[in-house]
């Protein structure tokens, strides 16, 4: 069996994905050479499409709330520029806690420059924090 697909199946495990193994890979996305990098990204995407977590728009909650197919609640929207992985964990603590049922993560397009992160990198850390945490609704950026 390849190597990506063992890992893989590794994640399957809620627990795994909720320990330091998680982490580690969260690491190697911001702190790896670029090949780590690369695999990273790829390893944290397809655990997160496997778990459930998955970056999205909020524009289709937005058109249920106006076309009253669910109700109208707030949705907080945080902007993580530094300890991006760190902050999204705790983040995602308190939702997690509060059973919060939508939470925008995002980093606007000035602020990409000065804090270094990519969106490839941001959406990686993002969904790795998320799954460390167990938050496992939709999440996106």
């Amino acid at each position: 069996m390849p190597a990506a697909e063992q890992t893989l199946r590794l994640f399957d495990n809620p627990a795994q994905r909720q320990s330091a193994a998680m982490d580690a890979l969260a690491r190697r996305v911001a702190l790896g050479s670029p090949e780590e990098r690369e695999e990273a990204r790829w390893l944290i995407w397809e655990i997160g499409q496997r778990a459930g977590v998955r970056p999205a728009s909020i524009h289709e909650l937005y058109l249920a709330q106006g076309r009253a197919e669910i109700p109208v609640f707030t949705t907080p929207a945080i902007n993580i520029r530094v300890l991006a992985y760190d902050t999204a964990r705790a983040v995602y603590r308190a939702a997690r806690r509060l059973d919060v049922g939508a939470v925008i993560v995002e980093i606007a397009r000035s602020e990409i420059g000065y804090t270094g992160q990519r969106p490839a990198e941001y959406v990686a850390v993002m969904t790795a924090a998320a799954m460390r945490e167990g938050f496992s609704r939709r999440c996106g950026p």
